[in-house]
């Protein structure tokens, strides 16, 4: 049977007072299987005192669970990098405040359970930025390339009214294919391509020969029915400066600049130009 010694202090002269408390109920005190001292109220937390968690600075870690999550909150001793809902934060040689995927920061008070706005990674193959409480779509995000997605737009105006009139919401760079009235595919040389930013369309073609008529059709985009100026210009293989005018929806006429009708078919026709969509 183990025992319990109480030993006094040779060079104290305080009493050691042990006070039962005012119970009818028997009560154990049961001590760990180990060294140690026991703390008095002096030693107990203060919540209203300022607290020093590791103040030796030891290398050991802080962690906090929730009912999910085994690190909640987590410290880093080694170098004191922050994780949240990751048990491993990294950064490339500093402090970093590493977040988990799909968790967020928010700001703003927000309505509908969420803040008005939050940045979040959801995969980890891109950061989200999350406006509004709305839908819980990105409105603005980066790939870990470094490219930047804005399918809003951005506002090129006054920065602060954020109307639509003065945003820029689309950028597009590609290939479109010239056909006849019949739907079929001319021969080009190289590619025919097209620029589109914001309402404006850049295109150019290279065509080996008009097979039927003086109009070409597939343009990339429906051209505005009320805008007017919108031409193209270029040459012929024959010789001939040529002017195009686009017409809807989605094709242009060729004429030659010396008021003569596009009569050979046979030829080369070399054209850029540019016209305004409302697509």
């Amino acid at each position: 049977m183990a025992k319990v010694k109480i030993q006094g202090n040779a060079s104290g002269t305080g009493v050691l007072t042990v006070t039962a408390p005012n119970t009818s109920t028997d009560r154990t005190i049961t001590l760990p299987d180990s060294t140690g001292t026991l703390a008095t109220t002096a030693d107990t937390f203060n919540p209203d005192a300022a607290v020093t968690i590791n103040e030796s600075g030891a290398d050991v870690d802080f962690r906090v669970e929730s009912d999910t999550d085994t690190h909640a909150l987590f410290l880093q001793g080694s170098d004191g990098s922050i994780g949240v809902g990751i048990s491993t934060p990294v950064g490339d040689s500093a402090k970093t405040v590493h977040l988990a995927n799909n968790v967020g920061i928010g700001f703003g008070n927000g309505a509908n359970s969420r803040p008005a706005f939050q940045i979040r990674s959801t995969d980890g193959s891109k950061l989200g930025f999350i406006c509004g409480d709305g839908s819980a779509t990105e409105d603005i995000a980066m790939s870990t390339a470094g490219v930047l997605a804005v399918p809003n737009g951005i506002e090129l105006g006054s920065g602060t009214d954020f109307t639509a009139a003065n945003t820029l919401d689309d950028f597009e760079y590609g290939t479109w294919t010239p056909q006849n009235s019949s739907g079929t595919a001319y021969s080009l040389n190289g590619v025919a391509r097209y620029v589109k930013v914001g309402n404006l369309v850049t295109f150019a073609c290279d065509i080996n020969q008009l097979t039927s008529g003086y109009s070409v059709f597939g343009l990339p985009f429906n051209a505005d029915s009320t805008s007017a100026g919108s031409v193209a210009f270029g040459y012929t293989s024959y010789g001939a400066g040529v002017m195009a005018y686009v017409t809807t929806p989605a094709k242009f006429n060729i004429h030659q600049l010396d008021g003569n009708s596009i009569g050979a078919n046979n030829h080369r026709f070399i054209l850029t130009g540019k016209y305004i969509t409302t697509q």
